[in-house]
């Protein structure tokens, strides 16, 4: 973290005089009951860290959301917290680090945190930070892409990360409902691995060497497979399509593009079904002799 001047003192603070943060609000409060129990019965251990709401004697959270909560249910009038002067990316900082030092830690929140530092820093030095690769980084921002029910699953714990990482790669969200659906259910109700979940994802995926397209377009794409060998190594030397919806969208796109090309030198389009039929059908070898293989083409 970077290093500023800040003016840091231990206080007990009234309850009313804290307030949730805005840029890191906490996230989940998984296991806030067997907290809220521990407090009852010896207190706040742990001082939660604050800054100083200018101007109306308040004090922002900037880490401590759990044991503030914890506090509040467990009805007691005051909490013990340290005041620190920081700025708002210096206190995104704090909140991740005491965020990954917990054992119950939500990646979501990571992840929103992550993506506010995004707005103003390089993942590279953000990473640099925090003491963590740029993968990790990056890996966490992705899991705001999942669909609202597979977030709601990974914050209950319903499924892991990892198994969360391979619904990342699956872009359409009707895609990504299906597959946590079998995560969830499969095996007769037990769930499945995630080994199983990812060898599903492959057998739905296409191979970008047999697309008619021009794939320089994909180099980029990160649900092309060789892309996400930083989350799965496996992947490295693969370069599969997980984005159905979209190779199909360019394999159409191809097709028209290369009927016009055809129709405008003054061959023969053929569209009426019944006339394709009688030439065989859309597999017939007479129709393989008129219509040649993408690769051909």
């Amino acid at each position: 973290m970077k290093k500023h001047q800040i003016e840091a003192g231990y206080v007990h603070l009234k309850l009313e005089q804290v307030v949730p943060s805005e840029v890191n609000p906490g996230g989940t409060r998984k296991g806030i009951e067997e907290l809220t129990a521990s407090v009852k019965e010896k207190g706040i251990i742990q001082p939660i860290i604050v800054r100083p709401v200018k101007g109306n004697g308040h004090y922002e959270i900037v880490a401590g959301h759990r044991r503030f909560q914890a506090a509040t249910n467990a009805g007691l009038e005051e909490i013990p917290a340290i005041v620190q002067e920081l700025p708002d990316d210096e206190a995104i900082e704090v909140a991740i680090i005491e965020n990954d030092q917990r054992e119950d830690a939500n990646p979501l929140d990571e992840a929103k945190a992550f993506k506010r530092l995004m707005e103003n820093d390089e993942a590279e030095t953000i990473a640099a930070r925090i003491g963590r690769t740029v993968g990790y980084v990056l890996g966490r921002v992705r899991l705001l892409g999942l669909c609202k029910e597979a977030k709601a699953a990974l914050s209950s714990g319903k499924i892991s990360l990892g198994h969360a990482q391979v619904l990342l790669r699956l872009r359409g969200k009707d895609e990504q409902r299906a597959l946590l659906s079998d995560v969830l259910s499969g095996e007769g109700g037990h769930g499945i691995t995630v080994a199983a979940a990812k060898a599903m994802v492959r057998e739905n995926s296409l191979a970008l060497g047999d697309a008619p397209f021009d794939i320089e377009g994909c180099a980029s794409c990160p649900f092309r497979s060789g892309n996400q060998a930083e989350l799965f190594p496996e992947l490295k030397d693969t370069d599969e399509c997980s984005d159905r919806a979209c190779f199909y969208r360019k394999t159409l796109a191809y097709y028209r593009a290369k009927t016009k090309e055809k129709e405008d030198a003054g061959f023969r389009v053929i569209r009426d079904i019944e006339e394709i039929r009688e030439l065989g059908g859309f597999s017939g070898d007479k129709m393989k002799l008129i219509v040649p293989s993408a690769k051909e083409a």
